[in-house]
């Protein structure tokens, strides 16, 4: 009936349309996962919102693989193509309703995107929202498209997905890259180290810092500098975003330390702060990265994550360049 046209939204002699037999006891559940199939949704909620929605005509359907490890699973940028967009997101794996509790276990966040080329290393700066059972609900614009990342809890929950989007105006998705090069640099703020934020003027030089040499040939280069603060004891449910008693953040200098190539709008009360930078290497090819808790004696140890889309150095800067400074 359907591949012949059928009207979805054609009520009977009782009120009733086709929507009501999803989901109802009285028909069968192979029945409704046929009607289901016929109509190309992938589950029940997708063509229960699209059977309530008739101006819902923008679908996409992206096949997924759910896995443990946050960083494998995939990112999306998520576009609208109009000024605006209201965009309706599920994760499906089952076609059977009746394992709906399965979202308790994996699911996706939507997390504000300063970048829609490279995957963000965590969802613990910048996330918006996690999605639920039901279909969730978010508003683009064209001058603000997010990142959708699916997740799983436990393993028993991995392997193969859908997530589907369903909009009135056109939207796209569009898979995210990791990034060609990256380094890790396990560093400390202690006893002596720790400076502080620039508005301590006295102090703030002696911070740990890291000299990034671009390559010669390169006249520009996109960066992404991602500063993670130990884990604290309290933090450590999955997934969750725990407040910090630190407040974290980094700037960019040139060599001589005078002139601020980058500062954070404000420090955060974050495990993991992350930017996206795009180093002008035309005038210089080295720049120094200074980690920095907000206010001086503030110790703890970090990880500095740098990822860049062309080969780079990463050095710390020892310490006799900065007491020569000094």
């Amino acid at each position: 009936l359907v591949a012949a046209g059928a009207d979805l939204h054609a009520k009977n002699n009782s009120g009733r349309d086709v929507k009501g037999c999803v989901g109802s006891s009285d028909v069968a559940l192979s029945t409704q996962i046929a009607l289901i199939e016929a109509t190309g949704a992938v589950d029940h909620r997708e063509f229960l919102l699209r059977a309530s929605h008739p101006e819902v005509t923008h679908v996409i359907h992206e096949s997924v693989i759910l896995k443990e490890k946050w960083l494998d699973n995939a990112q999306f940028g998520l576009h609208s193509e109009a000024d605006e967009a209201e965009v309706y997101i599920m994760l499906q794996q089952s076609h059977d309703f009746t394992k709906d509790n399965l979202m308790q276990k994996m699911g996706f966040m939507v997390i504000a995107a300063g970048d829609t080329d490279f995957k963000v290393p965590t969802w613990k700066m910048n996330l918006i929202d996690y999605g639920k059972a039901d279909a969730y609900k978010y508003k683009i614009s064209k001058e603000n498209p997010v990142v959708v990342s699916t997740y799983v809890k436990v393993p028993d929950c991995a392997g193969q997905a859908t997530l589907v989007l369903c909009s009135a105006q056109p939207i796209s998705l569009r898979p995210l890259k990791q990034w060609n090069y990256e380094l890790s640099l396990p560093g400390e703020w202690a006893e002596g180290t720790a400076g502080g934020s620039i508005q301590y003027e006295k102090e703030w030089t002696k911070n740990p810092m890291y000299v990034i040499t671009v390559a010669d040939e390169q006249e520009s280069m996109k960066v992404f500098i991602h500063l993670e603060q130990a884990q604290e004891a309290g933090d450590l449910t999955p997934y969750s975003v725990h407040p910090y008693q630190l407040y974290i953040g980094f700037y960019i200098f040139d060599m001589s330390l005078e002139e601020m190539i980058f500062a954070p709008a404000k420090f955060k009360n974050s495990q993991s702060i992350y930017h996206t930078i795009v180093l002008d290497a035309r005038k210089r090819k080295k720049f120094i990265v200074v980690p920095a808790t907000h206010k001086p004696g503030e110790t703890t140890r970090f990880t500095l994550h740098i990822s860049g889309e062309h080969e780079f150095k990463v050095a710390p800067v020892k310490k006799t360049f900065v007491e020569a400074k000094e």
